[in-house]
């Protein structure tokens, strides 16, 4: 017989009561979240600066697309259309990273900056033109859309642009390209497999402290040693 929402909601309710608390192991979370958000608040000029560039992007993204509106007397660039809102995407990736970064997460934020990065550096190439807009997004002008023709295309642009902008062909020092290159690698640890914040479980697994990094354990106490009879 099917279960109703409202009942299947009051099993859910049942099941996650503690000491008479409706969820209460996922409070937690939440204290930890908010201890976490205000001792990073505690760092002197990281709010001004923080939303201070937020402010300055906002302002100039805003000024630029009126302007480029009301000076239009044809069609916009084609590029336009791309840039912008790339730029503007990194720009909202950016305070999605940091949100989830300053409530306990730094290394999911870490991961998040992985696509930011990777963006900024294609978008950079395009506007200096050592790459540019089409390619970056897999595109052949005059060409019909292949999806698989455009992988290639885009693997490829992406390949000349690293070795252009940070890589063999860039001028930077062999010691900047190695410092780069242990950066970009650092990225792919851990949105591939996740291998620094692995780091973190040997502290729980010795419970020295609970699996949401907070000081309190789930099981604590009286009831913690009733659980493991």
């Amino acid at each position: 017989m099917p279960v109703s929402i409202e009942e299947f909601m009051k099993r859910l309710y049942n099941v996650s009561m503690e000491d008479a608390i409706p969820y209460a192991r996922v409070r937690l979370v939440s204290e930890a979240e908010t201890a976490h958000f205000d001792a990073v608040l505690q760092f002197k000029g990281y709010r001004a600066l923080s939303d201070a560039f937020k402010c300055l992007f906002l302002e100039t993204v805003e000024l630029v697309n009126v302007s480029s509106q009301l000076k239009k007397r044809g069609p916009p660039s084609e590029h336009y259309a791309a840039f912008v809102p790339r730029l503007c995407n990194d720009f909202l990736s950016l305070c999605g990273a940091e949100r989830v970064a300053i409530f306990g997460y730094p290394y999911n934020g870490y991961t998040l900056l992985r696509n930011v990065f990777d963006s900024l550096i294609l978008t950079s190439a395009a506007v200096q033109r050592v790459g540019n807009f089409f390619s970056i997004e897999g595109i052949e002008p005059g060409k019909p859309f292949d999806p698989l023709v455009a992988k290639k295309v885009r693997k490829n642009a992406e390949y000349c642009v690293r070795r252009k902008m940070s890589g063999d062909l860039s001028g930077l020092s062999e010691s900047t390209r190695i410092e780069l290159a242990r950066w970009d690698d650092l990225f792919d640890w851990e949105t591939h497999g996740a291998r620094l914040s692995l780091t973190k479980a040997i502290e729980w697994m010795n419970l020295k402290t609970a699996v949401n990094g907070s000081g309190r354990r789930s099981f604590g106490g009286q009831q913690g040693r009733r659980a493991c009879r």
